[in-house]
């Protein structure tokens, strides 16, 4: 579990250095593969919730949705930068501040589990890792991929915590989970927000 815990940190360090809706695409599609072996390897008994989660993991995380976006965005010939994080030397101390915070809250959480102190710490930077892309973002390209970063986050910590939901309301998160996706693929195409600054950093 540790070794997949760093694999998915790695991966949110993947979209952060790549500027492309292809690495983070690519980087939440592996997320969820390593979320699906993570519920494999946890799992004991094989029931209904858990055959659900796996379905979504792997079909709905890892597939469908990466696969559906890509094809929208390459079919409208999207611009292929995206910054999750403006090149702004204050915006990455302050993303990297608060990174640092949350393993530290962690461990005062957890002070004598490592490995729990990682889940949340790495669930915790990948959700304030949205929250920044969703500030910065102007396009519904940018917003829908820091609103998947945040609830990859999020999911990440329910599988690590071994609290997952009855097997309908997860069908449901799915159905919902694939319902943005879709809508997103539709108006992927939506011009930026007129009148606003693209880039913070111009601000600061």
């Amino acid at each position: 579990m540790n070794l997949l815990t760093i694999l998915f940190l790695v991966t949110m360090a993947l979209a952060l250095l790549f500027s492309s809706w292809r690495g983070v695409l690519v980087a939440l599609s592996l997320q969820g593969a390593l979320m699906a072996c993570m519920v494999t390897l946890s799992t004991d008994h094989v029931d209904a919730a858990s055959l659900v989660l796996l379905t979504d993991l792997v079909l709905a995380r890892t597939v469908l949705g990466p696969s559906i976006l890509w094809q929208a965005f390459h079919a409208r010939d999207v611009d292929a930068t995206v910054e999750m994080l403006p090149a702004n030397l204050f915006l990455w101390c302050v993303a990297t501040t608060t990174g640092v915070a949350g393993f530290w809250f962690a461990a005062r959480l957890y002070p004598t589990d490592l490995a729990q102190t990682t889940v949340v710490g790495a669930a915790f930077s990948q959700v304030m890792l949205g929250l920044f892309s969703l500030v910065y973002q102007r396009t519904v390209m940018g917003q829908v991929l820091g609103l998947l970063v945040i609830e990859s986050g999020i999911l990440f910590f329910e599988v690590t915590g071994g609290h997952h939901l009855p097997w309908f309301l997860q069908a449901m998160v799915s159905a919902v989970f694939l319902g943005l996706v879709l809508l997103a693929a539709r108006f992927s195409a939506m011009p930026a927000a007129s009148g606003v600054e693209n880039d913070v950093g111009e601000v600061l």
